[in-house]
């Protein structure tokens, strides 16, 4: 049976401090007397740790490792894990000791890394979303209103802080729906080559450029060839006849323009009516339209170039009120819609002129 060693009657801190002491003790002149050779000196770090037991050596790592005795060529790397092989509830401690102070000496190397990779990472994603032409078409999710979103378009290219003009690019057949559109204001100026509204389709579309319909009704169309059909009035109709009437000459002077005068005069922004407007006034007219209302009054007529050799001409212009003109009169009836004659240009107490807005 084997007998186990005595303990030391000398308690575990007055042994370290005695080791301690011992250690401060050994002078490098000794140390080298004792250890030299082909190895060189051996620091007084090694004579503590080497020969204390355990425990010792990790109460007694601090002091050592910081004590001026250990000299600048001491590499505590290589030779600590040596020492402390029979200790290794020493290593822990040994890399904390060689560590902290490193990432100590140098707080700022973090804070200045996480600014270079943020700064890098914000321009690098504002590079991303500047090559963006567009972006892909994504329908509402939602019913109305919750998944129609308002949005502000903005031009991506504009350096100006108003954007002046903007693009809405929908690729597919879905197209666009707006209710209550409008384009432009009164202080808008339109110049050079720009457009209030602009399309383009290839030549062999075979659809409508435009179309628009009151209760699937088709109302206005232009075709893809530049046909334009409506289904009310197209152009000018008739608004009424002048209060005064007048013979071919207008009075002392005459014109073309001097008979558009009266017209405008007693409606604003009308003219003389010519055959053609008449007529399309009839063709779209509906009961209560002033073509429907005005029986039984003669008026005269644009007509430009004469339908004979005579001068039958508007009055020569409404230039002249002699019995050897003629001018286009137009005979209004509530009923059938009236008919064209031609007269005299110095007929009677002269006639009203018919006018078309």
């Amino acid at each position: 049976m084997k007998r186990k060693p005595a303990k030391s009657a000398m308690p575990r801190k007055a042994r370290a401090k005695r080791a301690v002491g011992v250690a401060k003790k050994v002078t490098p002149a000794k140390a080298k007397k004792r250890g030299a050779g082909a190895r060189g000196a051996v620091p007084e770090a090694m004579i503590v740790t080497k020969f204390a037991s355990p425990h010792l050596r990790r109460f007694a790592a601090p002091i050592i490792t910081r004590h001026p005795s250990v000299p600048a060529s001491f590499d505590s790397a290589a030779t600590v894990p040596a020492i402390h092989d029979a200790a290794p509830e020493s290593a822990p401690h040994q890399e904390l000791v060689q560590r902290v102070p490193a990432a100590i000496r140098s707080p700022w190397h973090a804070v200045i890394a996480f600014f270079v990779l943020a700064f890098v990472g914000v321009g690098v994603a504002a590079a991303l979303i500047r090559t963006v032409d567009a972006a892909t078409f994504q329908g509402p999710t939602a019913a109305a209103p919750g998944g129609n979103i308002p949005v502000t378009i903005w031009n991506r290219g504009a350096t100006a802080a108003q954007q002046t003009n903007a693009g809405i690019d929908i690729d597919g057949n879905g197209g666009a729906s707006f209710k209550g559109f409008s384009v432009g204001t009164a202080a808008l100026v339109i110049s050079g080559a720009q457009n209030l509204m602009y399309g383009n389709v290839d030549t062999t579309s075979t659809g409508n450029l435009l179309l628009l319909q009151n209760e699937s009704a088709d109302m206005f169309k232009v075709t893809a060839r530049g046909d334009v059909k409506a289904a009310g009035c197209f152009g000018a109709t008739f608004v009424g006849v002048t209060p005064s009437s007048f013979h071919g000459s207008l009075g002392a002077v005459g014109s073309y323009y001097g008979a558009d005068n009266k017209c405008s005069t007693a409606y604003a922004g009308s003219h003389v009516c010519k055959p053609e407007e008449i007529l399309e006034s009839i063709s779209c007219s509906v009961a209560g339209d002033p073509i429907r209302t005005n029986g039984g009054i003669s008026a005269w007529l644009d007509g430009g170039p004469p339908g004979f050799t005579a001068n039958a001409n508007d009055c020569i212009g409404w230039t002249d009120n002699t019995a050897g003109a003629y001018g286009r009169v137009w005979q209004f009836n509530n009923v059938t819609g009236g008919s064209g004659t031609m007269t005299t240009c110095n007929a009677g107490g002269g006639l009203k002129y018919a006018c078309c807005r």
